[in-house]
This record gives C-alpha cells, sequence and structure tokens, in this order.
C-alpha cells in the first residue's frame, strides 16, 4: 500500500465507522466533491495536507488521529533521488550542486 492508497482506505474507512458518504463527508468539510472523489478513486497523486485538514475538521479529529493507523505506520520511506551510472559521480554529494546546476553546467558544454 502506498501512501495514497492509505489515505483513501482511511477516509473510507472513517465515514464507513460514521455512516457516511463521501458526498456526506464533502458537506461535512467543505471539501468538493469532486476532489474526494478523485482521492477515493486513486486520481489525485497527492491529496494535500490542507485538504485532509479539512476532512479531518468535518469528521472532528485531529490529524494525529487520521494518520495514527497502522497503514500509516507500516508504508515504506520514499526513496531519495538517486543518480544515474552514466552521471559518473553523485552530483548531489557534492557542497553547492544541484541537479538544475549539473544539468545547466553540461547544457552549456553541449
Amino acid at each position: 500500500m502506498d501512501t495514497r492508497e492509505a489515505v483513501a482506505f482511511r477516509i473510507r474507512q472513517l465515514c464507513a465507522a460514521r455512516k457516511i458518504t463521501p458526498n456526506g463527508l464533502a458537506n461535512l468539510s467543505a471539501v468538493p466533491q469532486a476532489t474526494i472523489k478523485s482521492i477515493l478513486n486513486d486520481e489525485s497523486k497527492n491529496p494535500g495536507v490542507v485538504t485532509i485538514k479539512k476532512l479531518c475538521d468535518g469528521l472532528e479529529i485531529t490529524l494525529g488521529e487520521f494518520f495514527s493507523t497502522p497503514e500509516f505506520d507500516t508504508l515504506e520511506q520514499a526513496r531519495a533521488f538517486v543518480p544515474p551510472a552514466c552521471l559518473g559521480r553523485d552530483v548531489t554529494e557534492e557542497p553547492g550542486w544541484s541537479m538544475g546546476a549539473y544539468w545547466e553546467k553540461t547544457r552549456m558544454h553541449q
């Protein structure tokens, strides 16, 4: 389960516990029904914390209560960007370097 799936699962779980529909949650939280639908149908790539906070306010729970579940506790850490081997060295470990700086520098030499 990834983070988006865990968020959708938790929203469904909370709606079921309160015997409300996603449309009912939209009314309680002032979050558009289309936004909730996109989260539940895995169309939203990154449900924002502000949106989740509004949902929590409508459900009368805290953000801590929303995220305090085994599903969130067992999520894997997001992995940091690892440059491809073709770069020859890890430019992100060198002070003052960023991928943007690397691409700017290499683009000038083409």
